[in-house]
């Protein structure tokens, strides 16, 4: 891990891969048994609606580790 960190710059991009890896799972399981690509990044996009802004908002001061927010 520490060789991981070094190579990018402090930057933990196992955990950016597990997050998209279940970001997309959860997606796929939110769907009906029938379900492409497009509806796969739709169902995404509804679930992490406003994280970004959330966690760097500067005023927020809750624990973005939590699920508040994501359905």
């Amino acid at each position: 891990e520490k060789t991981m960190l070094r190579a990018t710059g402090g930057v933990n991009t196992h955990k950016g891969a597990i997050y998209a890896m279940g970001l997309l799972c959860g997606s796929i399981g939110r769907l009906d048994p029938v379900f492409d690509v497009d509806s796969i990044l739709e169902e995404s996009k509804k679930m992490v609606r406003n994280v970004v802004q959330r966690d760097f908002d500067p005023t927020n001061i809750t624990n973005n580790d939590s699920e508040e927010g994501l359905g």
